[in-house]
């Protein structure tokens, strides 16, 4: 993960001209759900999409504000993610790539872009959004986080690495739901997860 945020960094910094850009983008709140929704899906996007697509997560606030922002930042520390290789909303022009024709967006954890951005709704392609969703099985709340694992788990699950399921694993939900619920739903997934990377703690999931 660090790999490929250090990379797309990189080539919005060097890359004057860009061909096609698409940013996968959060809410304000900067949640770590969100946060590491955008990241995951965004590093799925860049395995999938065409050559001269750059894929990047931006996060919806300026650089300066995410010192606030404890909680992910300390979860983002002990993950050795580092924040040098964020893209932050005020370090990219997605107004002007809009109106070049070059951008396109997936929103993680939200429905709508900010007032600021309604001139972005366009380019708007994909919604990834909790908030009106819940297991079928067993009506509990998804979270976007457990949304995008399901996607990969299904469409690539080759790309799941051993930092990308333990990034995933701290807010699918897993933490914050009793065992019996992860045994009869969620579980499967885990199970794959433990499965393909020995080991995931247990005690995480209690």
């Amino acid at each position: 993960m660090e790999e490929f945020l250090q990379r797309a960094k990189s080539k919005l910094d060097r890359s004057k001209q860009l061909e096609k850009v698409h940013a996968v983008i959060g809410p304000k709140s900067c949640d770590l759900d969100s946060l590491i929704s955008a990241f995951t899906y965004a590093y799925f996007l860049d395995k999938v999409s065409p050559p001269g697509v750059l894929c990047l997560p931006v996060l919806n606030i300026p650089r300066t504000e995410f010192s606030y922002f404890t909680e992910t930042r300390f979860i983002l520390e002990e993950l050795n993610i580092s924040e040098s290789f964020h893209i932050f909303r005020d370090e990219i022009n997605l107004h002007e790539l809009n109106e070049e024709g070059k951008l396109s967006i997936t929103l993680v954890g939200s429905n709508a872009l900010g007032s600021e951005d309604r001139s972005l709704e366009a380019a708007v392609v994909r919604v990834i959004n909790p908030s009106e969703q819940s297991d079928g099985e067993l009506g509990f709340p998804e979270s976007s986080s457990s949304l995008v694992l399901k996607e990969l788990l299904h469409e690539a699950p080759e790309l799941i690495t051993q930092q990308l399921a333990h990034l995933l694993r701290e807010r699918s939900g897993f933490s914050h739901i009793s065992i019996d619920y992860l045994a009869l739903g969620w579980g499967r997934h885990v199970c794959i997860l433990k499965t393909r990377f020995l080991p995931l703690p247990i005690s995480t999931l209690n």
